[in-house]
């Protein structure tokens, strides 16, 4: 396979999201202090998780996800009401602000520190048995629904990028990249709304994609950490966080809400509009590419505040 020609700065930005990838598949949990096992870690790669239980009590909003949205939030919505009384304090006391709001932690956009907080803090306190064990932890979380969603990683991977570009800068004047849904994102591209500081410029063409930009329709949203071009079209290497199945990193089955993962995806009209084609997609464990008939026709977006010049 050969690799696109991509100048420093597409590469930096390449091995930084990458990184990010990593690190989210990856959240270091360390053993309680008391133990004689004090020195072991394990590595948890957190679930997909996509709004708040509460939305089961919006009749009409509800019906609108697909099934296995409803079906996850109302297993979670479950687990959380038959919870014993230190499970729900601990939960209360992550889910809810000193106002008593919903924090985003509860609606499927946790951070990847909030995750790590969270899960070291139940290990800590026993909320959680330590185990050497990452699948434990995964499960932990997906039944709890604590994890994240498409839109909300692709945020904080943007956010990423956006501090180490901005990092000269003190940490109150680094801007902050806004609340993404792939919907009004959408909207953005095609230059039907704005949003402060949430403006994402158009490419039209695969082959003008780089990293860091963002492929989204009106459902889902991935960022592109590189491109490949072939004989035959284009490459994107990508990174999601998806309720697809996959095997999570450092196991060896494979799992429904996978979160975070790296996939690849084959556009073959490099120099033909994207909205006019469907891609194929491969995981790692497939052996070839196939139709990516879940997903509709993508956009490709640039964040303006990333826009290297060409």
């Amino acid at each position: 396979m050969k690799t696109a020609q991509n100048n420093y700065s597409d590469a930096q930005t390449a091995a930084q999201i990458s990184d990010f990838l990593a690190e989210f598949q990856n959240i270091v949990l360390h053993g309680p202090t008391q133990t004689p096992n004090a020195h072991h870690s394990v590595f948890v790669h957190p679930p997909y998780m996509m709004q708040s239980v509460r939305l089961i009590e919006n009749v009409q909003q509800f019906a609108r996800l697909a099934e296995r949205h409803q079906l996850r939030l109302q297993k979670v919505k479950a687990a959380r009401d038959n919870a014993n009384d230190k499970i729900k304090q601990f939960l209360r006391a992550q889910f809810y602000d000193e106002n008593n709001q919903e924090k985003l932690l509860a609606n499927g956009r946790a951070t990847l520190a909030e995750i790590k907080q969270l899960l070291q803090e139940a290990v800590d306190q026993k909320i959680i048995p330590w185990s050497e064990d990452r699948r434990a932890y995964r499960a932990w979380l997906k039944t709890f629904g604590l994890g994240i969603d498409c839109s909300g990683f692709v945020e904080q991977a943007l956010q990423r990028l956006v501090e180490i570009r901005y990092g000269e800068r003190e940490l109150e004047q680094i801007p902050k990249v806004p609340f993404l849904r792939s919907g009004w994102v959408c909207q953005s591209i095609l230059g039907k709304t704005e949003r402060e500081n949430g403006k994402f410029d158009v490419v039209l063409r695969p082959f003008q994609a780089k990293p860091g930009d963002i492929l989204v329709n009106q459902h889902h949203m991935r960022i592109i950490i590189n491109t490949h071009f072939l004989d035959d079209g284009i490459i994107f290497e990508a990174a999601e966080s998806t309720s697809a199945m996959d095997i999570p990193a450092g196991q060896t089955e494979e799992e429904n809400d996978i979160g975070p993962r790296r996939i690849l995806l084959k556009y073959p009209h490099p120099d033909q509009p994207i909205v006019k084609q469907t891609p194929l997609k491969r995981r790692g464990i497939d052996p070839q590419f196939a139709p990516d008939t879940d997903e509709k026709t993508y956009l490709i977006g640039r964040y303006q505040l990333l826009n290297y010049g060409g």
